[in-house]
Order: structure tokens, then sequence, then C-alpha cells
């Protein structure tokens, strides 16, 4: 293909001018190629050609910072592409003007390469205007896009939040990309948890291991748009400790309160969690994922759940009796057995795997049957088995593959029918054996202590090529389920008993209060190499010498205890190191194959330390005698990840910090004494993440801060002295998320700041100066989410936010100066939650209002000062909760007539008023009607449709 992309370049160059129409002609003709080629969408082609200039980006001569711009521009523009299609089916041609503009942006970069295949295609030199120029034409793109997409929302009367939530929500889980007998399965949980009804009901999702439980939750979870509902997602997986209960309940609260959370012990856990259950007002729906033991689920929730009306909890287990459990909390359960796929179905999802077809091959079919028949309907197995052989196809072996694999999958008993833990285990077995040496040797070492903690991290140990081949072999996957949108490392609970009972003894973990584990105070220890160790809460102390003998073979450390003394010998094999509280190690620096550094309450100078040259992740945590870096720090050129978090005597940064042009994350929360940043931070063009919340004493951001234009995610919550950003923050062409919240020196934002075009997220809670957002504010156009909690010298929103039109959250509590909703608000045509809690001087609602059609839920508690509501307020016939809570006489009053009678309404007087009293004439015979509310919260007490009748 590439042979016959360059000969038709050639024919053209001789027939045109100028270089740059040929490099652009040349693109023509192979975007044309890809257009033809099956299988290949217009997005699929522009993600590929951007992965494969970003891979490449070491090859980029000159113009380096500009070409990082325009390749992240790029690379969002095909992902606002992906989103957009199924909304732009009859725009085809705004898509191919889009993705054209993304071909002949890397034409334009690989003008740049010394070498490289699409170098072929680029014929004149590129000059930084013509990278700016091209990077403007792809920033006016994207209004073009999204008004094409509000007029086909419009038109079709859809809302478009399934389709812009998602990126967003880092723990909600897409719908599953295999749906081979899920979309029917889904419907029937979807009817048991009956979401209409004013009750408080759970359904467990009950089934064998590796039958799909998991994938039949996170697809409900995922197609329910939680209509009025607050929701959450947790996993608690196999014996979690105090310490992970703690953690989950953490993010239960966090996830539905917004607020943040330490929690100390569990039962702390469940009292703060019964607190604010018991005064929540919201529908909530809690979707707990693979709860292996009763007693796991007692430590986590309180022993009586009072929740709200309407609140739904989805629990997986492969334990029946917890329907038992939570009937005894209170709450209505019903039990949902899911079930193994049947022959059809599993031959289905096979082949879609190994072939990416439905039916297989003349040739394969009796190979097919034959694997069916011994893994059963169990997806478990066929993915496995699926990938592996998928794998295989594109190399010379595939037969082969496919004789060894059924030879070892038939060693073992069939699994349709049976319900025995081994004969699974002893499926997962077969394709374990399939693995190469370092492959299993990788996994092994997930299983013992890489579990759940960040892919990053773990990428950095293992190594990319590995871990991305256990990911696409099914062993391991990639979580998002964390509330800062942190991917870590997941493994099937199945696999991870697998992983168990494979462990032959070189790896050693150990939770044990009491004493260290008896193999490390074995005389035979010196017969077997330990090559991992990892000693929690142990009160025995560990000796040096212990570590001295295990230093020829220990790859993996992990010690949260005290060690006594220093060891005289040096693991050389060392790949991470995480430590609590000792240091045994005299010479770091002799640590050569260390990759993963953890520091966390280590007190010592470092002054007279030093790390290995070849550290990918450091990270330093809460040590108070850390006061600035040594000067040797820069020489850690290959440092993707650093992290100083707690360390609250940290003063500065060294002044040439910009050396690490490596670094991806830089983590400085709660850095308290840090006032300024280095000048040259901006040359950290890889830097991806940087948080800086909790630096109390930072008063400004380095000049050109706008050159980080790689960065995605900055934090700048709790800088209490941060009175502005600089003047060039809008340049920051990739940041998707942004949080400024208790900023309370800032007063305004800059004006370029509506620049910033693949912003998502813009969290500004208490920022209690903040007067005004700019006027460009409204060319946001990939805001999803926009909090202004407490803002309360805010007076008005900038006239044309409705041209944000994907907008799905809005949040303005407490706004109390806000006086009114600026015309043209009903442009928000996504927005489906909406909170104007506190807002007592607003007055008026938009008369456009009503044209807010995919509203969900609306807040009005405590708007004092709004009497009455536009007319157009019946046209929300999307509103499935409205809460008025607090609100004037008058509004109360005008509300029965016109919100729809599927709405769920609170009223909750202020105890001390009385204010409403149910005789109300109005309301009373708004009750009495055939078409009046299904339900009705009045100071606590639920009206069921029998109360509105009587």
């Amino acid at each position: 293909m590439l042979n016959s992309v360059s000969s038709k370049c050639q024919d053209a160059k001789s027939q045109m001018d100028s270089a740059k129409l040929i490099a652009s002609a040349s693109m023509q003709v192979l975007c044309d190629l890809l257009d033809s080629a099956k299988n290949l969408s217009w997005a699929g082609a522009a993600l590929a050609m951007v992965a494969y200039t970003l891979r490449r980006l070491d090859r980029v001569s000159q113009n380096n910072i500009t070409c990082h711009t325009l390749l992240r521009s790029m690379s969002s523009l095909a992902k606002h592409i992906r989103a957009l299609v199924p909304e732009l089916k009859e725009h085809d041609q705004k898509l191919r003007d889009a993705t054209f503009l993304i071909a002949r942006g890397v034409t334009l970069c690989s003008v740049h390469w010394r070498r490289g295949v699409l170098s072929k295609f680029g014929f004149a030199d590129t000059t930084m205007g013509d990278l700016d120029q091209l990077c403007q034409e792809i920033r006016d793109v994207y209004p073009d896009l999204n008004l094409a997409v509000a007029v086909s929302i419009h038109k079709n009367q859809k809302i478009l939040m399934r389709q812009m939530s998602h990126p967003l929500s880092p723990f909600t889980p897409a719908y599953p990309s295999n749906k081979v007998g899920l979309d029917i399965r889904v419907e029937e949980v979807i009817k048991k948890l009956t979401l209409e009804s004013s009750d408080v009901r759970a359904v467990v999702l009950h089934g064998l291991p590796g039958i799909g439980k998991s994938t039949l939750g996170d697809a409900v979870y995922a197609k329910l748009n939680f209509p009025g509902r607050t929701h959450c997602r947790i996993e608690v997986g196999e014996n979690p400790s105090a310490e992970k209960i703690c953690s989950l309940q953490a993010s239960i609260l966090e996830r539905l309160s917004g607020d943040k959370v330490k929690l100390g012990y569990p039962l702390e856990g469940r009292q703060r969690l019964e607190k604010y259950l018991e005064e929540c007002r919201e529908s909530l729906f809690i979707y707990i994922d693979n709860v292996l033991n009763p007693n796991d689920l007692q430590d986590l929730l309180p022993e009586k759940l009072v929740l709200p009306p309407k609140s739904r909890i989805l629990v997986t287990s492969r334990v029946a009796n917890l329907c038992s459990e939570l009937d005894d909390r209170g709450v209505v359960s019903e039990l949902y057995e899911v079930e193994e796929l049947d022959f059809a179905q599993a031959k289905q999802m096979f082949c879609l795997l190994v072939f990416e077809d439905e039916d297989p091959p003349p040739v394969k079919k009796v190979q097919v049957s034959q694997v069916l028949k011994a893994c059963g309907g169990m997806p478990l197995a066929l993915e496995l088995v699926g990938k592996y052989l998928r794998r295989q196809r594109s190399r010379q072996n595939w037969d082969t593959a496919w004789t060894h694999t059924l030879v070892s999958l038939q060693s073992s008993d069939p699994l349709a029918g049976t319900k025995d833990m081994s004969s699974y285990l002893g499926k997962l077995e077969s394709m374990y054996e399939q693995l190469s040496k370092p492959l299993q040797r990788a996994f092994l070492d997930i299983i013992t202590y890489y579990l759940d903690l960040p892919w990053e991290m773990v990428n950095h140990v293992i190594g990319e090529d590995q871990l991305l081949a256990l990911q696409e072999l099914a062993f391991v996957k990639k979580s998002s389920l964390d509330v800062d949108g942190i991917d870590r490392v997941h493994v099937h609970d199945l696999l991870v008993s697998l992983g168990r009972k494979l462990e032959s003894g070189l790896r050693i973990s150990s939770s044990e209060e009491d004493q260290l584990p008896t193999l490390l105070k074995s005389d035979d220890r010196d017969k077997k190499p330990i090559e991992g160790l990892c000693l929690r809460n142990c009160m025995e102390e560990l000796s040096v010498e212990s570590l001295d003998s295990l230093s020829a073979s220990l790859r993996i450390l992990i010690l949260e205890q005290n060690v006594a003394g220093r060891c005289r010998k040096v693991p050389a094999h060392l790949q991470l190191f995480i430590t609590q509280g000792s240091m045994p190690f005299q010479h770091i620096e002799k640590l050569t194959e260390l990759a993963v550094l953890k520091l966390c309450e280590v007190d010592m100078d470092f002054d007279f330390v030093q790390f290995p040259d070849q550290l990918k992740s450091l990270i330093i945590n809460d040590c108070q005698t850390l006061k600035e870096l040594p000067e040797w720090f820069i020489e850690l050129r290959i440092l993707s990840s650093l992290d100083l978090s707690f360390c609250k005597n940290l003063q500065r940064l060294p002044d040439d910090f910009g050396r690490l042009t490596a670094l991806q994350s830089l983590e400085l929360q709660d850095c308290k004494t840090l006032e300024e940043l280095p000048v040259d931070l901006i040359n950290l063009t890889a830097l991806q993440r940087l948080n800086l919340g909790g630096c109390e004493n930072l008063k400004s951001l380095p000049a050109k801060f706008g050159q980080l234009s790689m960065l995605q995610r900055l934090k700048l919550w709790r800088c209490g002295r941060l009175a502005s950003l600089p003047s060039d923050f809008g340049e920051l062409q990739s940041l998707q998320e942004l949080n400024m919240s208790l900023c309370e020196s800032l007063e305004r934002l800059p004006e370029n700041f509506g620049h910033l075009f693949n912003l998502q997220s813009l969290e500004l809670r208490f920022c209690r100066m903040l007067k005004a957002l700019p006027e460009d504010f409204v060319h946001l156009s990939a805001l999803q989410r926009l909090d202004l909690t407490g803002c309360e010298m805010l007076v008005t929103l900038p006239e044309g936010i409705g041209q944000l039109t994907g907008l799905w959250e809005l949040h303005l509590d407490e706004c109390e100066s806000l006086k009114k909703l600026p015309e043209g608000f009903g442009g928000l045509v996504a927005l489906h939650t909406l909170s104007l809690a506190g807002c007592c001087s607003l007055s008026a609602l938009s008369e456009d209002f009503g044209s807010l059609e995919s509203l969900l839920m609306l807040k009005l508690t405590d708007c004092s000062s709004l009497t009455s509501l536009p007319e157009s307020f019946k046209q929300l016939v999307a509103l499935k909760s409205l809460d008025v809570a607090g609100a004037s006489d008058e509004l109360i009053t005008s509300v029965g007539e016109l919100v729809s009678s599927s709405c769920n309404i609170n009223i909750v007087p202020e105890p001390s008023s009385g204010r409403w009293q149910v005789s109300d004439m109005t309301w009373q015979t708004y009750l009495q009607e055939p078409n009046g509310p299904r339900w009705l919260m009045i100071d606590g007490y639920d009206f069921d449709d029998h109360d509105f009748q009587s």
C-alpha cells in the first residue's frame, strides 16, 4: 500500500508547483485507501495515524513543542469525532473534512523526521507558522461539529448523556464490547430493580466464578442513566484488609457526597456512612462488585441501611445467602442467577474473539467444537483461549498452537454442567501453561504484589511489553475505577486463586501481626531462592541478617515495618523497593536494576544519599526532613513519575528541574511550605499530570506555563494564596481536567481561558473571590462538568453559556450573589443535572428554561427569592427529580401545575417555619388527580399512591 501511495505522490509532484500541495495530496491518497479498507472508519484511521506519529516523537528534529501541541490537538479531535459518530451519521462530509485535517497534520509533522515510513509523503519544509495555522484550523472545527450534534439531538429527541458522560467518569465502566447474550440479561436485571418503585431494594447477581457476573453488573451500571440518582461503584475482592475496607468506604462517601474523607478503621467508616445515608435526600444507586464473603459486607456497610426512597443496590457474588444479609439490614433483596452461555452463544463469543466473525472458517469447525466442549459456556475460559489463539493467528505456528491448546484443555474434565472449582482452575491453568516463562513470572508477581497498584508503576517494574501481552491475553486488565482516574492493575478473582495455587514459595507476602513468616526464620531458606518479600503489620522486627541472606535473588521488597540496622549486602537485582519508617540500605545507588522506589515517613539526609540513575518512578511521601532536592536529583533523566506529596517542609525545587524531560506525572500534594515553582518547569514537555493541591503558600505558576502542551490533569485545589493564572494558560491544549476548588484568593480567570478546547471537567468550588467568568468561557466546547459551588461573589454567568452543548452537569450551589440565569440558558441541550441549592438571591430562571430537554435532576433547595417558574417549565418532560425544600410558598404552590407526573418531588420545610401545610388547597387538589406524582416526601414521610387517593 505504501509503495502505491508513494507512486501516486510522485505523479502528483510533477503536476504541482507547491511542495506543500504535494504533501497534502499524498496524504489524501493515503486517506482514500484507508477509507476504502474493510473495517476502518474515518475516526479509526485518524487515531491510527496519530498513534503512529506519537510513538515516534523522538525522531522530530525541530519545532518539537509545536509538533507536540499539534499532535495532541489531533488526537483529541479524533476522539471527539469517534464520540460523536452516532449523532453525525448524516454529516459524513464533516467527519471527512475534520479527519483530513488530522491527516494533513500527520504529514506536516512527518516531514521533520530524519527517517520513518511517512517521511516519504512530505517533500516540503514545514515552518512553525504552518503548524500553528493548522492548530487554529483544528480548533475552528470543534464548534461546527458540536453544532451538527446539537441539531441531530433536537431533531431526533435524543439525550447525548450516554456518549458524553463516560470519558469524564473514570469509575463508570463502559458497556462491555463483547455483548453476546448480554443485552437480554441486562434488561432482565433492570426489570428486577423496578426503578420506578418508591421503596428501597437490592438485586444480587449470583453465579459460578468466571461466569460473567461482573460483566453483567458493569453492563447494567453502564446502561442506566441514573435519573435523579447519585451513584457509585466499588469492588470488594478476596479477603479485603481493614485498610481496604476503609478505602472502599471512603470511595463510597466521596463518590456520593463529593467530600474527601480519611478513615482510620471500618467502624468509623460504617458510622460515617450511616450518618450520610440518614441525612441524604437524593435517591442513590450503589453497585458493589465481587463480594466473596458475607462478612465483608458486614464490615463494609452499616448494620441498618436507612436509604432514601427509590434507592437501589446492585451486588455481584458467588455467595447465594447475601440476600438474607441485605434483608437483615432492612433492604428488600432479590436473587438473579447468572447462567452459563448456551452452545450457540459460546460459539458466537469464541468465534468473534478468534476470527472476528460469528462463524469459524470450514477448516476450523471441528477444532472450534472441541474447544467449546472443553470450556462449556464459561465466558472467562472462552476469553482466555480465544485471545491466546487470536494472538497466535499472525504467526507461522498457528495450527501448532491450536493442537497444543486442545491437548492441554482436554487433559482436564469438561466444564459444562460442573460446579467444581478445581475443574475451572484446571482450564485456566492450561492457558497459563501456554505463556512464556517471563510472562508466567510476571503474572505471579502481579498476583502476589501488584494487585490494584497503579498501572504505570507496575509497567515500570515488569516492562511495557510483558504487561501489554498479559493484558492482550486477558490475564490482567486495566481498571479505571479510581476516583482520581488513575488506571490500576486488575485481575479476575478466579485467576487470582489460580496464581496463589501456582506460587511455589519463591514469593513471600505476609500480613501477620504477631511474627515473621516461618520461611524467613527457617534454616532451609537458602535451598529455595526468595524472589519477593512483602511484610505488613508484623510486630516482630526483621533482622538485617535475614535480608542479607536473600540479597542474591531478591527482586521485590515491600517493608511496612522497622528494620534494625543496615544491611551489609546489596540486592543487586532489586526492581521494586517500598519501605515505611526505615532504610535498611546505605548505598541505594548500588541498586542498579531498581525501577520503582517508594519511601514513606523515612527520615534521612538526602544530601548524603544518591539514587540509581535508571529509576522510573520515585515516591517520597511524608518525609519531614526533606526541605529541598539535592543537586544530583536532576540526573534521573528517565524518571517518568515523581511523587513528593505530604513533604510539608519542602521549600523549593531545583532551578534546573526542567531537565527531567521524561517526567509525565508530578505529585506535590500538601507541600505546604512550597511558595513557587522553578521557571524552567515549562521544559517538562512530556508532563501529563500535575498535582499541586494543598500547596497553601503557592503564590503563582511560572510564566509561559501554557507551554506544557501535554498536560491533561491539573489540580490546584486549596492553593489559598494563588490569586491568578498565567496569561498564556489558555494554551494548555491537552488539558482535560482542572480542579481549583478552595482557591480563595482567585479573583478572575485569564482572558484566553476559553481556548482550553479539550477541557472536560472544571471545579471552582468555594472560590469565594471569583466575581465573573471570562467572555470566551462559552467556547469551552468539550466541557461536560462544571462546579461553581460556593462562589459567593459570582453575580452572573456569561451570556451565550447555552453554547456549551456538551455540558451535562452544572453545580451552582450557594452562589449567593447569583440573581438570574442568562437568556439562552436553555441551549444546554445535554444538561441532565442542575443544582441551584442555596442561591438565595436567585429571583428568576431564564424564559427558555424549558428547552433543557435532557434535564433529569433539578435542585432549587433554599432558593428563597425564587417565587415563580417560567411557563416553559412544563416542557421538562425528562425531569425525574425536583427538590424545592426550603423554597418560597409561592414557588411550592406553582410547582404542582408545572411538573410531569413521573417526576419525584421533595418538599421538606424548614423545621421552625411550618410555612407549608399539607392542607394547602392547590396541592391537595393536585395530589388527588390521576396524573399526580407517584412519590412525594414531606418532612420525611413517604406518601405512596394509596395515600394520595385517600
